[in-house]
């Protein structure tokens, strides 16, 4: 009889591996610009089937999450150009009272009102749909404008991990 275990296959060490890409949201430039925040930082995730979610700040100073689908054509490892379709909160409309000198004009048939909407939503959920492309680990998305919003050029960072 030989050694104890001699003529077993060795199994290799399980190992749990996960093809994720973690970014995060840096900067937005709106068109037009007025009253939205630029500063929108947060993080994402995306896994290699090209499920994503997120967390962010988003143009009205709220925070905003989201969930969906990424579809991607890599070209060349340093390189991609992609598509992302996803629901997005923290757009809906809100009233917040105002200093009455800052009520806009168009709104002279009310002259006492002093508050105004912020937000472009009535719904709870908001469709985000931009292409991108990335450089290296920079992402570059752009957003068409909407009815009452602005078109967006967003900024971020990412790594496979």
């Amino acid at each position: 009889m030989g050694r104890s275990g001699e003529g077993l296959p060795l199994k290799p060490p399980c190992h749990l591996m996960l093809d994720l890409i973690l970014g995060l949201h840096l900067l937005s430039q709106h068109y037009p610009a007025e009253g939205l925040e630029n500063r929108t930082p947060g993080v994402y995730v995306r896994t290699e089937e090209g499920w994503t979610a997120g967390a962010y700040r988003n143009s009205w100073a709220r925070p905003s999450f989201y969930f969906g689908k990424v579809w991607a054509w890599e070209p060349h490892p340093s390189f991609d150009l992609a598509f992302t379709l996803a629901l997005a909160s923290g757009y809906q409309k809100r009233r917040e009272a105002v200093s009455c000198d800052r009520v806009p004009a168009s709104l002279g048939s009310f002259p006492h009102s002093c508050w105004t909407e912020t937000g472009y939503s009535s719904t709870p959920l908001t469709i985000l749909a931009a292409p991108s492309f990335r450089v290296g680990p920079m992402r570059i998305a752009g957003l068409p404008r909407t009815a009452r919003g602005a078109a967006v050029v967003h900024l971020s960072v990412e790594g496979r991990f």
